[in-house]
């Protein structure tokens, strides 16, 4: 691929079984593990994962020269050269299976649209979890679903 590519889920399920495969691409990479896939990335357990999430999304990145969004509460962006940034949006509503489908999108969507990997990548962050906190406003945490985050992501960019 000559644009970016963003793995997700079974995507990075499927990448764990040759982490080399990374070495020989020519465009940027976006991975967005949670801590269970992370872990599976690392050959670890999700719990270092959690005592260490800016250490090991860090090293990670750096090592493999991709941008990562380690998903979770304060997700974290991890970038080639070492730099991270921790997201200050999101809930807990957000621990359900499809958040991830729509975080993915919506970084896709501002990569379709022109922006660099690294910025989709923390743009997307940010704006899912603003959608997801003015959706829990509305809805709450427990009852809302990820295609209700949708509606409150159309309102914030409008």
């Amino acid at each position: 691929a000559k644009c970016p590519v963003i793995i997700d889920a079974d995507g990075i399920n499927n990448l764990c079984r040759d982490i080399d495969m990374l070495k020989d691409r020519t465009c940027p990479v976006i991975l967005t593990p949670h801590a269970g896939e992370m872990a599976s990335l690392c050959r670890c357990k999700a719990s270092d994962i959690l005592r260490r999430p800016i250490g090991y999304a860090q090293e990670f990145a750096k090592e493999h020269n991709v941008i990562l969004v380690l998903k979770g509460a304060n997700t974290i962006v991890a970038t080639p050269d070492g730099r991270i940034a921790v997201n200050s949006t999101g809930n807990p509503g957000l621990a359900k299976a499809g958040s991830g489908d729509v975080l993915t999108g919506m970084i896709g969507s501002f990569v379709s649209q022109g922006m660099s990997a690294e910025d989709a990548a923390k743009c997307g962050v940010y704006l899912h979890g603003l959608a997801a906190d003015h959706c829990a406003q509305r809805l709450g945490q427990a009852y809302m679903q990820p295609n209700d985050i949708l509606q409150d992501m159309g309102e914030i960019l409008q």
